[in-house]
């Protein structure tokens, strides 16, 4: 069995939401009051992510129409 590895749009993908979360905690560190809304952020966020997740990992292809498929996702 050969072991998979990531590949550069999965990389990027990760990256996008990387940036998306540092966001999310950012604006909760100037009001942390509103934590209730910041969790209903962040479950949004990670469910989008662990779609796509799911979806490059069953599903694995690096042909033209999956990359466009990832991006508009993003």
């Amino acid at each position: 069995d050969e072991e998979r590895r990531a590949t550069t749009s999965e990389l990027y993908y990760d990256l996008v939401f990387v940036a998306v979360l540092s966001r999310i905690v950012h604006l909760f560190l100037y009001n942390p009051y509103l934590w209730a809304e910041y969790i209903v952020m962040f479950m949004a966020v990670w469910r989008v992510w662990q779609s796509g997740a799911y979806y490059n990992t069953m599903w694995d292809s690096e042909d033209l129409s999956h990359k466009f498929a990832l991006y508009e996702f993003l």
